[in-house]
Order: C-alpha cells, then structure tokens, then sequence
C-alpha cells in the first residue's frame, strides 16, 4: 500500500496534563495516564519510566510488608510531582519563547529539555 495523502493522519494534541490521585482500588496510572508533557523536549517517555520505577519500588515495597492494600502508593504522586511539574514548567516556558521570540530555539535553548527530564534517583531509597 502506497501513502497518497494525509486524510487518514490525526494531528496529536499539545496538551499538559497532571492528574491528582494516580491509584484507586487496584488500578494505577502510569506515564501519559497520570501526567501527560507536551512534545516539547521529547521527555514524556522518560517522565513515564521514571514513575514506574518509582511505582515498582513502592508496590515492591508494600508487597515485601505485605501491605494488600497498597497504602503507600498514596506516595508516588507526591514523591514524582516536584520533577514532572519542573519539566511542564518549562515546556509552558519554552512554548511561550517559541511562539514570542522563536529566534532563541535557534541557539539551542530547546538543548535544556532533556536534562530537565533527569531526577536523582537518591528518592528511590526512601
């Protein structure tokens, strides 16, 4: 099958997103299903991975004190909140430079968003 146009292409959404409470009764948002970044950057993936590791440890955790209920994870939000609110920050930031004044992504301001991606991961030992 050959590509003759774009008709059956549907433009993806820009939009940012955090949701408040990432688990309830046996279901867990993970990634782009609990806090969606804009492209900006191409860090969402990384946001993603970062919560899952974080929710591996606390589930692994909670499994290990056999907590059945999960009662930890209450933590997950507030442990990734800093660091994804950080990075949406700056994509609000660099979304305004690039429409207002475009010429600064020339010189390689848009070169910051993928170290603003990287969390230490000295949270994962509490």
């Amino acid at each position: 099958m050959q590509l003759e146009d774009f008709r059956s292409f549907v433009p993806l959404q820009g939009k940012t997103y955090f949701v408040d409470q990432w688990h309830k009764e046996g279901c867990l948002l993970i990634g782009d299903a609990a806090h969606c970044s804009s492209p900006l950057g191409a860090v969402g993936l990384s946001l993603g991975v970062e919560s899952a590791v974080v929710a591996a440890c606390i589930i692994s955790e909670c499994i290990r004190n056999q907590d059945v209920e999960f009662k930890k994870l209450d933590t997950l939000t507030q442990v990734r909140s800093s660091d994804i609110m950080l990075v949406h920050r700056m994509q609000k930031m660099l979304t305004l430079l690039l429409i207002n004044r475009p010429s600064l992504f020339k010189k390689g301001v848009l070169g910051v968003m993928p170290m603003a991606s990287r969390t230490v991961f000295s949270k994962l030992a509490k």
